[in-house]
């Protein structure tokens, strides 16, 4: 199996032939066809309102999707890989490019005809259709609010007369979305403060949010324990990740999602209890930030509402230990699959409390070679007890406890972790 490095950009006019013969290939159909012909991929090209998409790798196209909207329901025409670039998630790359820009022009209805073939009706489940009539399955999009900037972005991208490749500034967990959850369970704390979020939300009555909600390790299972919540995220490729997971899971009815950045998040009623899992307060790279979220968690909240976090208690001994030194987080060589291994970098700014991660992802063949290297950029920071307390207090919001981790232990010189439970007064 080739594994390749993929981009997803607009079908152009150029690419129609190209596209119309990967399609025979993959549709198995003679090469004058009613349904498939060069004019038709034309017609998804080049009019109106059409959202179509080429995967591209070393400047050859691997896979398409053929897509059009009308009114408020978009549909599905034609998704195809080519057969030596299948089973690399390149179709799951198209479908999920087109959801996007589908939410970005208000669809929320998208249909599209179910195969004959079980494993492609599969494919479609996944990303929440589900069968309505004969040989017709549908989607209803979770009501995810895009910002106008990525709105604006999407539609231009798509949109353009000259078929113009997308360009938008992306969040950095957008491109760690597809490997997030291995990644994560390289932390000591990721399985402790899972369980510890779950157990706390289980237990609390009223309106939950994450935020932060990532992939939906947290927020699914406690909708699986029958608790709604509320999912907050500035990444709509983690959002897409946990919507995925929710539907797997047969709780998509009991998460809501929103697109939103945290410092300015709104909700539609007030919540009894927010959450700020896995020390992601630390995407707030300074003081203000963290401030002004605090401010908008506490606006957020019912009188007597919590909001508790965590965040690790920095070391500097370590820091220095680490800083600029690639640590592996995740590392597997399949005979079946090829190689996955994900390295972390940090180099630490003290003065500012800041450090700048590049997260390397590298793929590999059966045999260990290196066929692809990414590497992410992620900005974070620290935070440390008296600067949370001090924010704390001056939003308005009463300090109820201090952990030192996700067992309930109290806070103190050789604590790991902070834990904190804020509460905003009756």
């Amino acid at each position: 199996m080739t594994v390749a490095k993929v981009i997803i950009r607009n079908l152009d006019p150029e690419d129609i032939r190209t596209v119309f013969e990967l399609g025979l290939a993959a549709f198995d159909w003679p090469s004058e066809s009613v349904f498939w012909s060069e004019q038709v991929v034309r017609w998804y090209c080049e009019s109106a309102r059409v959202v179509s998409f080429v995967a591209e790798s070393d400047q050859m196209i691997v896979g398409f999707i053929l897509c059009f909207a009308a009114d408020s329901t978009g549909c599905v025409g034609w998704i195809a890989v080519d057969e030596r670039f299948r089973q690399q998630g390149i179709a799951s790359k198209l479908i999920h490019r087109a959801l996007l820009v589908f939410r970005a022009l208000g669809i929320t209805k998208i249909t599209t005809l179910a195969r004959e073939d079980g494993r492609a009706n599969r494919f479609f489940q996944r990303f929440g259709f589900h069968d309505c009539r004969l040989r017709k399955v549908e989607l209803l999009l979770d009501p995810v609010a895009l910002s106008q900037g990525t709105r604006d972005s999407l539609l231009s991208g798509t949109l353009a007369s000259e078929g113009t490749h997308m360009q938008q500034t992306i969040p950095e967990y957008d491109i760690l979305a597809e490997v997030y959850d291995v990644w994560a369970a390289a932390d000591p704390v990721c399985t402790p403060s899972h369980d510890f979020y779950v157990q706390l939300c289980s237990e609390t009555e009223g309106i939950i949010v994450e935020l932060g909600v990532g992939t939906g390790r947290i927020a699914v299972d406690v909708a699986r324990r029958n608790k709604p919540i509320i999912g907050v995220d500035i990444s709509l490729s983690m959002l897409e990740q946990c919507r995925s997971r929710a539907v797997e899971a047969g709780v998509q009815d009991h998460i809501e999602l929103i697109q939103c950045d945290v410092r300015s998040f709104t909700l539609p009623q007030k919540a009894h209890l927010i959450v700020f899992p896995f020390r992601s307060i630390g995407h707030l790279l300074s003081l203000e930030d963290k401030k002004q979220t605090l401010q908008r968690i506490f606006d957020q909240l019912t009188p007597g509402g919590r909001f508790v976090f965590d965040h690790y208690a920095f070391s500097e001994q370590w820091a220095r230990s680490h800083d600029g030194i690639p640590r592996l987080m995740h590392g597997q060589l399949s005979a079946d699959r090829g190689g996955l291994f994900i390295w972390d970098t940090y180099r630490y700014d003290f003065a500012a409390q800041q450090m700048n991660c590049f997260i390397t992802i590298e793929k590999s063949d059966k045999q260990g070679r290196v066929l692809e290297k990414t590497h992410c950029p992620l900005s974070f920071s620290w935070i440390l007890p008296e600067q949370v307390q001090r924010l704390a207090l001056e939003v308005g919001f009463e300090v109820e406890a201090l952990y030192g981790d996700f067992s309930y232990t109290n806070f103190g010189a050789s604590s790991l972790d902070q834990v904190w439970f804020l509460r905003r007064p009756t």
